[in-house]
């Protein structure tokens, strides 16, 4: 197993160079380009959620991203202190698939992540938010 940490500011520029990276990490390690599509997808997802929901847009907030990579899966634990997620279950995306003009505003980021991820989890502790996110493999890493 390998393990990467990483400490951003809750900055939308700081959430892109990190996916960057994530980006290169994934390419070295062997992940194929539709899974490290999906990851970086939702990563970015997740972690702009963290910038605009949890810490209201405002930087200078702490987000750390705690990577373990083993031979057949990825898990990725998002780790913040702002306001914690209020709707926990299972994201649903409710609309009309006749009408797109009509789309959810909101709300899709999460239902995306759920569908690309294998697994998700979601908890919130005195102050401390935690989202785990985990994706299995087509072919083994290393």
């Amino acid at each position: 197993m390998i393990k990467k940490n990483y400490t951003i500011n809750s900055d939308y520029k700081s959430v892109s160079t990190l996916v960057g990276e994530i980006k290169k990490l994934l390419e070295l390690v062997g992940a194929s380009p539709k899974e490290t599509g999906e990851i970086q997808m939702c990563l970015t997802e997740a972690l702009n959620n963290v910038v605009k929901h949890s810490y209201g847009g405002k930087p200078g907030n702490e987000i750390q991203l705690n990577i373990s990579l083993y031979k057949e899966r990825i898990e990725f634990e998002i780790l913040e202190y702002g306001l914690p997620r209020k709707n926990t279950g299972k994201p649903k995306l409710e609309y009309d698939p006749n009408d797109i003009n009509n789309l959810p505003e909101g709300g899709m980021g999460l239902f995306i992540i759920d569908k690309l991820m294998d697994s998700t989890e979601y908890s919130s502790d005195n102050g401390k938010n935690i989202f785990i996110l985990k994706k299995n493999l087509v072919k083994k890493l290393f």
